[in-house]
């Protein structure tokens, strides 16, 4: 399967595009990777705080009482890591009900508005994530049962936006240059 920047490096005649956009291709691939793994840890770190819950409960009939603090914490990670990941990866849900039926051209110039209101949204999510994340740092707000800090995990918000936005960017410029190619290039695909 071809990444990203091996389509948009084809399509590109400087060396310099090219470079630009592999470098920035090959950082966010590595940073959405390890945003990746960070998701894997959260996951089983969650599964494993639900799972001594359950046996302290049923088994011991002393439940531990911190589970779903921690559970709570991890869904930020579960949920804002791996969004570039699932981006760069094309494996978000789409729906293509009516684009399948249009023309390429116009397909494409609405792939670019999609992935412009993306942009937007993900921007929005980095400037109120930092919000939320500087109020944390401030207030230092912490979990009910457990007495966990919660600022820490709020920072989980603007670094998985900020991945988020640079994959968006990515796919912009891919797309712009889809776009504007030649006809050579259009008929090709």
């Amino acid at each position: 399967m071809r990444n990203l920047a091996s389509i948009v490096a084809l399509r590109d005649n400087s060396v310099l595009g090219r470079i630009e956009v592999t470098t920035l291709d090959k950082v966010i691939g590595k940073l959405s990777f390890v945003g990746s793994l960070l998701t894997a840890v959260a996951l089983l770190a969650m599964f494993l705080f639900m799972f001594t819950e359950v046996v302290g409960r049923y088994f011991f009939n002393h439940p531990f009482g911190y589970s779903v603090d921690v559970a709570e914490l991890m869904l930020l990670v579960i949920f804002y890591l791996p969004l570039a990941t699932v981006l760069r990866a094309e494996e978000h849900i789409k729906v293509d009900l009516v684009t399948s039926h249009l023309p390429l051209k116009p397909r494409r110039s609405l792939g670019i508005i999609s992935t412009f209101l993306g942009l937007f949204f993900s921007a929005l999510m980095v400037w109120l994530g930092y919000i939320i994340s500087w109020e944390g740092i401030m207030v230092k707000p912490i979990t009910m049962s457990a007495q966990l800090p919660i600022y820490p995990f709020l920072f989980v918000i603007p670094v998985g936006g900020a991945l988020f936005l640079f994959a968006f960017v990515l796919q912009l410029v891919q797309q712009v240059r889809l776009l504007v190619g030649t006809r050579s290039e259009i008929i090709e695909q």
